[in-house]
């Protein structure tokens, strides 16, 4: 087996590692600094600024599908990217990038929520984690119903990274009890919300080790209701990761605003 680096992946990490040297480890002072203030490491601004540098010089969705404008560079590639980029402490992610959750929705979910986080447009985060449970779906206690066309979402969530900063969330809840009590892991669902359309978000942020905030999300912790735009059916939790049963598809419920 030749685990010598091919000359296309040596380009890249080169092309890489000029790229972290000349605009990134420059503003470790400035990374430190802002961090003892209690500041983000760095500015939205200065945050779009690097990923349109890197855009230009062919870096965007490192490992996103041609088809939605990504470079697909595939996973050695990116484990050549992100090595370089660790070697630096300044916190930054080349854009063009979306969670793999979103594309397995339908297409107008993805036109409203993965085409412009790809773009750059739309942030998102993502919610599992509870005040009593981590990120294993095994303990979480958030449930939906369905009421009517809509869907009733009761729990909180708390520890979102990048939370306060999302434009949209994506929210797991036990759909089906019963065999989420059996199972451990499946009878759950992936809903997917408009800021404007969740609870209480925490005004509180706390930056830890220069990353993206880590905020609170109360998603009716009281007896109160709340209606989510949209939701991905049959969505599981596995030891793969989050899926998808091929051919899967719902109609988008009709959304009723609630004070929650």
């Amino acid at each position: 087996m030749d685990l010598r680096l091919t000359e296309e992946q040596r380009m890249v990490q080169s092309t890489i590692r000029r790229f972290v040297e000349k605009e990134l480890m420059p503003l470790e002072n400035d990374v430190l600094r802002n961090e003892l203030e209690g500041k983000p490491s760095l500015s939205i601004e200065k945050v779009n600024e690097l990923q349109n540098k890197a855009k230009d010089a062919g870096f965007w969705g490192i490992n996103t599908p041609a088809e939605y404008g990504g470079a697909n560079l595939g996973q050695m590639m990116l484990a050549i990217v992100l090595m370089e980029v660790s070697k630096t402490f300044v916190p930054f992610s080349f854009g063009g990038s979306a969670d793999i959750i979103l594309y397995r929705a339908n297409d107008a979910q993805k036109e409203k929520y993965l085409l412009p986080t790809i773009a750059g447009d739309k942030k998102s985060c993502f919610a599992i984690t509870e005040p009593g449970a981590g990120s294993d779906t095994q303990n979480i206690k958030m449930t939906a119903f369905k009421d009517g066309d809509e869907w009733v979402l009761n729990g909180e969530k708390t520890f979102i990274t990048g939370g306060n900063e999302a434009d949209f969330v994506m929210v797991i809840a036990i759909t089906d009890r019963q065999l989420h009590e059996r199972t451990g892991r499946e009878g759950v669902t992936c809903f997917i919300a408009d800021r404007t359309m969740v609870g209480r978000p925490n005004t509180s942020t706390r930056w830890v080790n220069g990353d993206r905030p880590l905020s609170s999300l109360m998603m009716c912790a009281y007896p109160r209701r709340i209606f989510l735009v949209t939701f991905i059916k049959g969505m599981t939790l596995g030891s793969s990761g989050l899926v998808l049963p091929a051919g899967s598809s719902e109609q988008e419920p009709s959304v009723r605003r609630s004070d929650c």
